[in-house]
Order: C-alpha cells, then structure tokens, then sequence
C-alpha cells in the first residue's frame, strides 16, 4: 500500500487556514459598525466681509436711482455693469450675473405698458436667465390684462362647448356595444345639453372675469388703442352683467317669499330695483310682498290686542286663584265642576301646565292636546296650546318620532330607488318631462339593488339619521327622566354604534343603566381606543397631552387607557415648544443650509458611509429655544428602523443666520419650481422672526406658537420622476352600464380648472 505524506509547504498552509477562519469568523461577530460621532457640527465660522466690486457698486446706483427718481444715471450704470461683465468674459472670467436682474430693475422706469411688455419679452429669450428670476418675468407677463381675459374667454368657449361634446359623447362612444337604451340615453344628454344652455346666466363667471381685467387695462391705459377698441365690448358685457345680477335677485326673491320670509325678499327686489328701475317683474314681487307684510303686521296686532269684554268684577278672585296656582306652583283652586265660560279655558291650561311641572309627561301634552281641539281658533288658550303641541322646542318627542320616520322612509327610497330616491334630476324643465327623461334609469336601479343593500350594511360614515339625533338629544336635555327617555336612549346607543362612535355609544348605554359589567367592560376598551386614536393625530402637543391624560384617567383599566398612560408619559419626556424639522433629503439638495453659512453640519454625516456615522432620513428639529434634535441611522446602519437621537445648542447668531438662510433658500427654489410649495405656517414664521432677532433664548411654551412643518426635498416628494399632466386636451375614457347593457370608449375633453380668484367672482 502506498501512502502519501505532506510536503511542508502544505502542512504551512493548512495551519494558516486553520487559525484564519476562526479569526474571521471572531471578527466578524464581534465587529460592530462606528457610533455617531461625539461632534456633529463643525465649529462657528467668522466670514469677513466681502469687498464690493465695480458690478456690485453699479448694482447699488441702480436700485437707488429706481427708487428715487428713475433718472438717466441708471442706464448708465447699468451700461457699466454690461462692460464689466464683458471685460470678464473676454479674460475668461466668470461674469458678475447682475446684468439680467439690472435689466429687470430698469423696467421699473418705462411708463408705456407696450413697451415694457415688449422689452420683458425679450429679456426672457436669454437662456442663461437666472431660474427664480425667469418665473418672476413670466408671472409679470402673464399677468396682463388683456391677456388674461383672452384666457379667460378661452377657457369660457371650452367649458360651454367641451361640456355639450362630453355629455353627448358618452353615450354616442357606448353604440359599439349598444343596449337598447341607448338611443333614449343620447335623447337624454340633448335635453340636459338644452337645459344646460336654458338656465345659462347671461354673463357666465369666466366671462365676469374678463370683464374684469379689460376694466383694469381701461383704467390704467384710457388713451391707447387697445382701450378704444374695447369700450364697445366692455359696455356690451356690463349689460350683462346687470341682467345677470337681476336675475340672481329675482331667484333669490321668489325662493324667500316661498319659504315665507316677505322681509327678506323685499331686499332683494328693492337691490333689483336699483339695477333696473322698469323691471316689471319685480314691481309685481313687490307688490306680492306689501300685500303679505300687512296680513303679518294685522295678525301680530290681533296677538296683541285685549279682549273687548273682560271678565266680570265678581269673578276677579276665581281668576287671580287660578293664575296663582299656575305660575307659583301652588295647588290648584277647587273650582266648581261647571266654572264659568270666561274661566274654563285657563282653567284647563293651568292643569296642563300643573302636569307637566309635576313630571307627568304624557298626561300634559295630552291636555294641551285636548285644549287645542276642544275650541276655536279665536280662543287664546286654544293657540297656546296649539303652539305648545306643534313647537319642536316644547314637544320634541314629537319630532323625534316623526323625524325618525320620515329618516326610514328616507333609507327605504334610498335602497329601492337609488339615484331616484329624491326625484329625477332637476334641469329647470317641465317636471313632467324630467321624470320622462330620467325613465331609463329604472332598470339600472332595479339592477344596483342588491349592490346598494350590500353597501347600506357597511356604511361608513353612518350618513342618515342627524335629525332623529337632534331631538333625541334636546328631549334627552329638556325632560331629563321623563317618560320616553329609555326610548329615546336605546335609539341613540344603536346610533352612536352604527355610526362607528364608541363613546357616543358607552354614554347613553351607562346613561340607560341595563349594561353588564362584561359589555360594559368591552364598551369602555372600545372607547378608549378611540380617543388614543385621535389623540394620536392631533399635532399640537399641549392638547395632544391633555386628550392622552383624559384618556388614561377616564380608562384605567384599559388596554388603550394604560397605552395612552405610557404615551403620556413618553410625550412629557420628549415635548418640545416647536417641531420644525429638516429632512435630510432637504439638505442633501440645498447643501448651503447644511454647510458653514447655514447648519454646520459635518460632512461625513452624509457621505452614505455607515462607519463614521450617518444622518437619518428624519434629518434635523428645531425643537425651540436654540436646541436642534439630530436623528442617526442606528448602530447597524439600516435607515429603516427608527434613529437615534442626539441633542445640540447651538448660538443665537447661528440659529439666526440658518433660520434665514432656511427661508431665503425655500422662497428661491418655490419661484424657480412650481412642484415646490413653502406654504404658510404663521408659528413657524414667527418663530423664524424671533430667531432672526436673537430672542429665542426662552422658548415660547404657547399652543398657538407651536409648528410641526417640514422642510422636505423635492425628490423625496415626488420621487425621481415627477407626474405631469398630459400635453393633450382630451382623456380615453372606458365606460360601461349594466342598466342598458352597453360598452365602450369616446375621447373626453379636459375642462380648464377655475383660478384661484374664480370665488371673488361667483
């Protein structure tokens, strides 16, 4: 047999494997990665004043001369930044970058509109314009007058034609897979396309607009040619406009004298009045009006007039009994059973109201009742009554079961009728015909049933029932123990937890009194957890506090109640009288405000190198004072799982100088990108006020004073790419019926959305 032995160059390397893989292994479980570092901000740097060049010089004479007197020094000065930068730029030096902005100050001087127009126009064909500076110059542009009402006007063509095409559209688009409806369905969309057009005001809200900003172009250039050829126009549309504002003032007007209110409509004719004298139409309201505010003011003369023939002298003292005992709750007078006719009636209301006083519900609105149909309309005891019985104030169990019927009248038409629960759609048409138009909604409707009973069960929020609600809860509040309260109870715990509302429910169940300690158990884990849940999202920390604090002292012995204890406590630990946080992403886009003008911050916190420390995603928190928050990623570098805190002072000319540094940065990149929004925050604005003043060194402990913004990167917003609206007007729409059994596609047109301004104009 032959055997082989090792050399000794192997039996080296086998001893060199065998004591490196063990120490391998050694170091690799008990290698942990570098903990953040001891100094996170480098220290405060002192920066010597720049010296100001020949460009900068010029640049000051600019903005003095525009602010005084636009003299002819400013082109001059402006010629000199010109030949300055061009002297750099032929030795290969960067240019100064004021030349645009100077231009743009030196606009301030031309008094002709078209010539500023045009001269901006063609500063805004350099590509080599400063971003915020560009968006400025086309925010101006696009701001002119003329302009904006041919925008306008635009915008007014397509929504009144594109609305015609997208309602005709639809069903035309569904003849592919046609049911035998549709041709009633394209029927249909005509009568609204007429209807729409019938009810059209004479002056639409985007053509109000444009009248707007022509009255604006004609009242800063009345001598321009533009403004002759528009005084035609302009006259043209403010008839319009009156019409359209008597028009509104007559709906108004017949809508209040049908309700009831002739006051209130005489307001609105006099102001249609007042637009036009002549209109007959409002004579004829008006004269409506005066003759209904003279039956009111004679009914209110009756209500206030005595009686012709007061009671007898003899029967003074009978009377005086009774009305002692009605209204100084003593008993009342044994009367005799047949009183006199005078006495018979007060009689009877002292008695009811002797019931009602003594908690005998029932009994007494059963005499009011009685007292309210036993005489007639001329008694005044009779219209007490009356009103006592009919007044939801007074009676509202009463309304409590009437409102809570008609309330499941209104959940049965829903379930049955769907769409058609409240009638067709109102079009401003002959109401027999709307109900023609909108038959072949009926088989949809019987079709849905079973989809609308599913989603009955499961809806959420509760959306029926408020009114029933309203009486219960003042019938709760005006009888308290009185003779229907378990009633009205029982109803409100079944609708407080149909609406999803533990607390609501536990309220009336322990107010009912028939819970079982287990129910009642389940009840109060059930409320607890909702009140965590909104405490958990309300971001101000004071009344944060207070609702955890209520919580764990209303539920003790509760899961969520002993959670919101916890989360109490962590809160007092933590709270802080600001939360204006800067996300890391933030700062990897705008470096400045991390590096030595701003923050300070050390660059190895985001070199992405998890062994000499990173920042978190979190980034950093003004927590108020001067105090700022730093999150690290953890130990083991995963920016997943929540940082690790470390907290730094910094200086008042520090903090001054980053809070600046934080809102100029904001403002400029929200000018050069639209995606951008600084937002309004007030706190955090006035927290940045006392920053820049050196006036943080006691925080300001106020709820109002609190801000939880954030200042977010763009990229962490969108992401790397950016939604964007398509380039074309019209979206593919897939649309599809199972009442008429159809299918198909049709191109729809895109509305334009209404300007911001749009509500001034309504």
């Amino acid at each position: 047999m032959l055997t082989v032995l090792p050399t000794k160059r192997a039996r080296e390397r086998r001893l060199l494997y065998s004591l490196t893989l063990p120490g391998l292994i050694l170091f690799c479980a008990c290698h942990t990665a570098t903990p953040p570092p001891l100094e996170t901000l480098n220290a405060p740097v002192r920066f010597a004043p720049l010296a100001p060049d020949k460009a900068d010089l010029a640049a000051v004479a600019i903005a003095t001369e525009v602010l005084k007197d636009c003299s002819e020094s400013a082109q001059d000065s402006i010629d000199e930044i010109e030949s300055f930068d061009r002297f750099r730029e032929q030795n290969n030096q960067p240019v100064s970058g004021l030349l645009p902005y100077a231009h743009a100050a030196g606009f301030a001087c031309i008094d002709d509109d078209v010539t500023y127009r045009q001269k901006e126009n063609a500063l805004l064909e350099d590509d080599d314009l400063d971003p915020a500076l560009r968006a400025r110059l086309e925010q101006e542009a696009a701001d002119d007058p003329l302009l904006l009402a041919k925008k306008r006007l635009h915008d007014e063509r397509t929504v009144r034609y594109g609305s015609a095409y997208n309602r005709i559209a639809g069903p035309v688009g569904r003849l592919a897979l046609s049911g035998i409806l549709i041709p009633v369905t394209i029927v249909r969309a005509v009568a609204d396309v007429f209807a729409s057009e019938r009810n059209r005001e004479p002056l639409s809200l985007r053509e109000r607009q444009a009248l707007a900003h022509w009255q604006e172009y004609l009242r800063r250039h009345p001598d321009t040619q533009e403004a002759r050829k528009l005084e035609k126009r302009v006259e043209k549309y403010e008839k319009k406009y009156v019409a359209t504002m008597v028009q509104r003032q007559l709906r108004e007007a017949r809508k209040l004298l049908s309700k009831g209110y002739p006051e209130a409509a005489r307001y609105h004719l006099d102001a249609a009045l007042g637009l036009a004298p002549e209109l007959r139409e409002a004579k004829r309201l008006l004269l409506v009006v005066d003759q209904r505010s003279y039956q009111r003011q004679q009914a209110l003369q009756r209500s206030l007039q005595a009686p012709a023939q007061w009671l007898p002298a003899e029967e003074w003292p009978a009377a005086y009994e009774i009305s002692s005992a009605a209204f100084l709750e003593s008993a009342l007078p044994s009367l005799p059973a047949k009183s006199p006719a005078p006495l018979s009636q007060p009689l009877a209301f002292a008695n009811a109201m002797t019931l009602e006083r003594e908690g005998q519900e029932k009994r007494s609105f059963k005499a009011y009742g009685k007292i309210g149909r036993k005489w007639n309309a001329s008694s005044g005891m009779q219209r007490h009554a009356r009103s006592i019985v009919n007044r939801p104030s007074e009676n509202p169990y009463r309304y409590f079961r009437k409102s809570k019927q008609t309330d499941g009248w209104r959940r049965v038409r829903w379930v049955m009728l769907g769409p058609l629960a409240n009638g067709p759609k109102r079009r401003g048409l002959f109401r027999p015909l709307e109900w023609v138009l909108d038959a072949p909604t009926v088989l949809s409707t019987v079709i849905t049933l079973p989809g609308r009973w599913f989603s009955y069960s499961r809806m959420k929020p509760w959306p029926f029932s408020r009114e029933v609600a309203v009486h219960a809860k003042h019938y709760l509040a005006r009888y308290p123990g009185g003779d229907y309260e378990n009633k009205v109870l029982d109803y409100m715990r079944w609708l407080e937890n149909r609406r999803g509302n533990a607390i609501g429910t536990l309220k009336y169940a322990q107010q009912r009194g028939n819970l079982s300690p287990r129910e009642e158990q389940r009840l109060e884990e059930k409320a607890a957890k909702q009140m965590l849940t909104g405490s958990n999202r309300e971001p101000h920390p004071d009344l944060r506090m207070a609702m955890l604090q209520r919580t764990a002292g209303d539920f003790p012995n509760t899961k969520a109640g002993q959670e919101a204890g916890r989360a109490a406590r962590e809160l007092w630990d933590d709270v802080s009288p600001q939360q204006i946080r800067i996300t890391r992403g933030f700062l990897e886009e705008h470096p400045k405000v991390a590096g030595p003008h701003g923050l300070g911050l050390r660059s190895q916190l985001l070199d992405e190198e998890a062994r000499n420390g990173e920042l978190h995603p979190e980034g950093i928190a003004i927590l108020g004072g001067q105090v700022i928050r730093i999150a690290y990623v953890d130990l083991h570098g995963n920016a997943k799982k929540p940082p690790e805190y470390s907290y730094e002072r910094l200086s008042a000319e520090r903090l001054a100088r980053l809070v600046a540094l934080l809102d100029e940065t904001s403002q400029h990149k929200e000018r050069a990108d639209s995606d951008y929004d600084h937002g309004a925050d007030a706190s955090r604005d006035h927290f940045f006020e006392r920053a820049k003043l050196g006036l943080t060194d006691t925080p300001d402990l106020r709820s109002g004073a609190y801000s939880s913004y954030t200042f977010e990167g763009v990229r962490e917003k969108y992401g790397l790419v950016r939604s964007r609206e398509s380039i074309l007007p019209v979206d593919l729409v897939f649309q599809g019926s199972p009442g008429d059994m159809s299918l198909g596609a049709f191109p729809r047109l895109r509305m334009p959305e209404p300007t911001p301004d749009a509500v001034l104009y309504r």
